[in-house]
């Protein structure tokens, strides 16, 4: 099993430290993920999922987040 964290700013240690938790004691693998930006995901998000509702016909478009995590 693995799992993605994310952190941001300051919260980003305990984020590392969680990963190492993850490891040792449960045997989970982790990656860690820094998002410094995470309103700035955030307000992609809404534009791709708004596209998204207003062109149906159309290729959807995917947010930033979505391609990063395409392949877990």
């Amino acid at each position: 099993m693995r799992v993605q964290l994310l952190g941001a700013g300051t919260i980003l240690l305990q984020v590392i430290e969680a990963a190492k938790i993850l490891e040792t004691e449960y045997e989970v693998a982790a990656d860690v993920w820094s998002a410094p930006g995470l309103c700035e995901l955030r307000h992609d998000i809404e534009a791709v999922q708004r596209y998204n509702r207003l062109h149906p016909g159309e290729q959807p478009r995917q947010s930033h987040v979505e391609k990063c995590f395409a392949n877990y």
